[in-house]
């Protein structure tokens, strides 16, 4: 805002307040007079008294620094960015924005309002974005709050400042750049995920710890008729003419399937300020995805709803990537619809998923286990041999009511039956960074 700005902001209230003051004088002496009361006389004077002060008063130059930082928690250490850029995250991570406001007048600002420029998508969680301060001069204070991410991009807009005078009869409004960090990103990215090993019988990429094809060296055993012919030992047979046959370490071919709960369910959040089940689950499914199929894992992705399924094949061409980002955007948005490509099935998720799955998948099951359907399809899955993992999301510890209070009892036994029906589980508290979920998934399989 321009100094022509401040100045007819000034000029307003001035008029106002010398307009109240004015009238309430003028009813005094009236009535003072009327009645001869000399008590109502003299109280007449106090508003003259007022508006004689307040025409004296002058508005002091004003001059802040506003400066922006941005912080947030990546596994164990805390990230911030103060100069001007961006900041990365996930859907669902806290934020937390401190603005510095410096004094860098003469004079003290004790009544001193400041409203930063929060983007309208990113919901304050804690704390607040308006605070009124007394900064004395060459000092500092600090607006501190948390901002819940969501999926996007977002810029941070200008803070509106408000500062009056001492006596309070002055007022100067304006908008002022923040410096330093400015946006904050949404960007589905990580470099592991949970790929369990040995998966099936057949030839493929990932290494095993049993002999086998392959093409690293395993073990040296006594050669056993039916042995082929290039798998024996011959420099050992020409020195000792003992025949044995060389093993490899074999290697299994895993195919990852992310299959997403997208039931009415999923729409419970924390709380209204809160982002819902399922846009945590696709937050995270999106980044498996996109790690497991960067690593050359063939990978698929199922949402199923009460009744219909979308169906993204496993693979590892760019045509499964497009294929399996329309239906995690059809997810987010509640659409049944995604890419022409993208296969639809009706019928129960637990009894018809099974049938759509190749024989070697591993799964990874995201879902907040709010009911029982998540249950009954780690049993299915385990019926036909299905190695499982679950990654769910916690929406209901955080509620102190009676009927929230039941539902995370309730959510707390399904994780107990799914651990039961021998699936890992991640239990996801979402004020936990999303990409220490997904190492602690991965650090748990590589130790199987």
């Amino acid at each position: 805002m321009t100094e022509d700005s401040r100045t007819s902001d000034v000029e307003r209230n001035h008029l106002s307040d010398d307009g109240w003051a004015l009238a309430v004088s003028v009813v005094l002496l009236g009535a003072g007079v009327v009645f001869g009361n000399p008590f109502l006389v003299v109280l007449a004077v106090m508003p003259l008294g007022f508006v004689a002060v307040s025409g004296f008063t002058v508005p002091s130059e004003v001059t802040v620094e506003l400066q922006r930082e941005l912080s947030f928690e990546d596994d164990a250490d805390s990230v911030s960015l103060a100069e001007s850029g961006t900041i990365s995250g996930d859907p669902g991570e806290r934020i937390t924005v401190r603005v510095a406001v410096h004094n860098e007048g003469d004079t003290p600002l004790v009544d001193l309002r400041v409203l930063d420029g929060v983007p309208e998508e990113l919901p304050v969680v804690d704390g607040t974005h308006r605070a009124c301060l007394t900064v004395r001069p060459g000092e500092s204070e600090t607006v501190e709050y948390e901002v819940e991410l969501r999926q996007g991009e977002h810029v941070f807009g200008d803070a509106t400042v408000r500062n009056r005078g001492v006596g309070g009869t002055v007022m100067d409004t304006w908008t002022q750049h923040v410096s330093g960090a400015d946006a904050l990103t949404c960007v589905p990215a990580v470099s592991q995920a949970p790929v369990d090993g040995g998966a099936n019988d057949y030839a493929g990429e990932i290494p095993t710890d049993e002999g086998g094809s392959g093409v690293e060296f395993y073990s040296v055993r006594e050669y056993e008729p039916g042995d082929p012919i290039r798998s024996i030992d011959w420099r050992r047979y020409a020195h000792s003419r003992d025949v044995a046959t060389v093993e490899f370490r074999a290697e299994r071919a895993t195919r990852v399937v992310c299959l997403i709960d997208r039931r009415m369910s999923q729409k419970r959040a924390e709380s209204a300020k809160h982002l819902p089940a399922l846009d945590l689950s696709i937050a995270a499914a999106e980044r498996t995805f996109e790690a497991t199929i960067s690593a050359g894992y063939p990978t698929g992705v199922i949402g199923f709803g009460e009744r219909l399924q979308l169906i993204v094949d496993p693979g590892t061409s760019p045509e499964t990537s497009v294929k399996a980002n329309a239906a995690f955007d059809a997810f987010r948005n509640w659409r049944d619809r995604a890419d022409k490509n993208v296969r639809t099935h009706w019928g129960s998720p637990v009894e018809s998923i099974p049938r759509h799955l190749p024989g070697e998948a591993q799964i990874i099951l995201f879902s907040s286990f709010v009911d029982d359907v998540p249950v009954k399809l780690i049993r299915q899955l385990r019926v036909h041999g299905y190695p499982v993992w679950v990654v769910s999301p916690d929406v209901a510890s955080g509620r102190t009511d009676t009927a929230g209070r039941l539902v995370a009892s309730e959510r707390r036994t399904h994780l107990a039956k799914a651990r039961t029906a021998s699936a890992q589980v991640v239990d996801w508290d979402v004020g936990q960074p999303l990409g220490v979920v997904l190492d602690r998934v991965v650090q748990g399989v590589s130790s199987r």
